[in-house]
Formats: structure tokens, C-alpha cells, sequence
């Protein structure tokens, strides 16, 4: 166990594990939450509908030395909602996670009106009710979890109801977010894309991992034949030798609005009309080339850059035009005699 949540108290919404007959089932996210937050020091309250499922959660806590509790409560039920988020003085959760969900039918018109309504009744009505009385009893600076979905930004799963409900949870989080300020409480929603649990389970027979960049410009046919004298890190940067890294070495070291520099100059000056906004710019600008928040101070530093590239490159032309330029703005007449 870690201190990370030490002396913290998380409610977790939905904290058993549906029942499922697959002997290799995986543990679902709200078991996993759970158990992770006890092993970061935190007391824990298991709240699930399925008594079974949730004391499970609670037993695998304790046996690792972990401080749990549980609450069985149906919260699609006011009552049950009045049960899983206390108001007990020295009781309020200082965290509370809202796991549940479901998902009935399939596509348009496998979905009945009864589908919509059992799905909407726990993934969306519920949370509502859950945060409606979680602003009131939450201590402040308290945060707010929903556990959403990929499938609440774009379709996939093709249950209607569920991917609807999904993106009702980021609207309904933004106004719990406003609510929320002014007492410093936070709301947020996570939403992740496959996992394998027994609401859905995901497999396949290969898994390929994206687990880092090189940046090797000889790769490129159009670059082929100057990669030798693009400007590297290593080119400009001797490093301390315990901090010495061959692969940040070989990222380019690129002029202020992102373009290419030749290692020696006079040699294929023109790249530096090439301008680098990928993740190869990490080096020389940080993530600005690869993050949508950075691309605020970013995007404007290239446009400026693009901007001044061309005109300098039509300096002479528009000196000459200026030279050529020959309409009077005034004329002064002297008295007629």
C-alpha cells in the first residue's frame, strides 16, 4: 500500500463485479477502483445493488489490510441514492465515483422504448440524482468522477441508448463542474475506450503497442538527400554525460517558427522553408506540435513564421514594384499669372 490517498474517504458507485459465467472472467471497473484506492490509503465505501458482488469487493480490501465499507442501494431509486452518499457529519466522501451503467438493444430498431428507459434510468437519470444530493453533502474541494465512454464522443457500439446516455454524462458533468466552483469541487469524466470486463468483453490475437517515436529523416524520399545536414539537437546541445540521450539527439533543432536548419549553412539552405508541426517539434518547442492545448502559443509562432517566409521571399519583387510606383497623392498648383 501507498499514502497517495492516505486519510481520504472515496465512495465508489457500482463497486461489484456483474455475475458472469466465463471461468476466466476479468474484474470489472468498479472492483478495480475500489481496490486500488484502498491500496492507495484511502477508506473506501463499496456501493452496488447486488450484495454479493459488492461484499466481495469489500472482503478482497480487507484481506490486504485495506479499510472498506459496504452499502447495498439501488440508485435508481431516490432512497438508494439517499444510501450510497452520506450526510453523516465525518462521513461525507471526499471522492465519489460514478461506475454504473448499462446498455440495452441494438442499433434503431432493435432497441425498444423499454430499452431506452432502462438504460437512461441508470446511466444518466441516476447520476443526476447522485450529484443533485452529492453537491449538497460532499465536503468542499471534494472531487466527482463519471465513468463514462468513448462511445459518449462518437458512435461504436452500437447500442443507441447506451452511446446517447454516455454523452448525456458530459453535459450533465459540465453544469455539476459550474455548480461545483465555488466550493472548489471538481467534476470530470473519464471515458475510456475497449476494456475487458463482463459488461463487454474485448479480446484479440494480437495486441500492438505504440510504446515511443524515432525520428530518422533519411526515411523520408523527399528528405533522402540533405538528411545529412539537417540541424539535430546534437548539433547544438553537448549535454551533461549523465544526461546524455542518442534518440532526443537526433530530433531536429528547429528555427522559431518550426522550420528546418541546416548543419552547416550554405548547403540546401531552402529547408528551412520546410516547417516541422509534428511530434518531432517536441524537442525544440515541447508538445506544441502534438497537443491541442499547446497549439494556442504554437499555431500562432507558425503562421507568423509562414507569413514573414514569403514575404522575404518576394522582398525584391515588392522593392521593385515600390521603386516603380509613380501615382501622385497631391498636386500643388501654383497661382495662375
Amino acid at each position: 500500500m501507498t499514502s497517495l490517498l492516505a486519510g481520504r474517504s472515496i465512495t465508489v458507485i457500482g463497486a461489484g463485479t456483474q455475475p458472469s459465467r466465463d471461468p476466466d472472467a476479468p474484474v470489472g471497473n468498479g472492483r478495480a477502483i475500489a481496490v486500488r484506492a484502498a491500496r492507495e490509503g484511502a477508506s473506501v465505501v463499496c456501493v452496488d445493488r447486488d450484495e454479493a458482488a459488492v461484499e466481495e469487493t469489500w472482503r478482497l480490501i480487507t484481506e490486504e489490510g485495506g479499510k472498506a465499507a459496504v452499502v447495498v442501494a439501488d440508485v435508481t431509486t431516490e432512497e438508494g441514492c439517499r444510501l450510497a452518499v452520506s450526510d453523516e457529519p465525518g462521513r461525507a466522501p471526499d471522492g465519489l465515483v460514478l461506475n454504473v451503467g448499462t446498455g440495452f438493444g441494438m442499433g434503431m430498431a432493435g432497441t425498444s422504448i423499454d430499452d431506452w428507459d432502462k438504460t437512461f434510468d441508470l446511466n444518466l437519470r441516476a447520476h443526476f440524482m447522485l450529484v443533485r444530493r452529492a453537491l449538497v453533502t460532499l465536503s468542499d474541494n471534494a472531487a466527482i468522477l463519471f465513468v463514462g465512454s468513448v462511445a459518449g464522443l462518437r458512435p461504436g457500439s452500437r447500442i443507441p441508448a447506451y452511446d446517447a446516455s454516455k454523452a448525456g454524462l458530459i453535459g450533465l458533468s459540465r453544469h455539476v463542474a459550474v455548480e461545483g466552483a465555488r466550493r472548489g469541487i471538481r467534476a470530470n469524466v473519464l471515458a475510456p475506450g475497449l476494456i475487458d470486463t463482463p459488461l463487454g468483453r474485448y479480446a484479440a490475437d494480437f495486441l500492438i503497442c505504440g510504446t515511443g517515436i524515432d525520428v530518422e529523416f533519411s526515411r523520408r524520399p523527399e528528405l533522402r538527400r540533405v538528411a545529412d545536414n539537417i540541424a539535430r539537437w546534437s548539433d547544438r546541445y553537448d549535454p551533461p554525460e549523465a544526461e546524455r540521450d542518442e534518440r532526443l539527439g537526433r530530433y531536429p533543432y528547429l528555427g522559431p517558427d518550426f522550420a528546418l536548419l541546416p548543419r552547416r549553412a550554405g548547403l540546401s539552405d531552402w529547408m528551412s522553408d520546410i516547417h516541422l508541426f509534428n511530434i518531432a517539434a517536441t524537442m525544440s518547442f515541447g508538445p506544441s506540435g502534438s497537443s491541442i492545448n499547446a497549439m494556442t502559443t504554437s499555431v500562432p509562432k507558425l503562421v507568423n513564421g509562414l507569413t514573414r517566409g514569403l514575404f522575404e521571399g518576394d522582398l525584391e519583387r515588392h522593392w521593385q514594384s515600390l521603386q516603380r510606383y509613380d501615382v501622385p497623392q497631391a498636386v500643388l498648383r501654383g497661382n495662375d499669372p
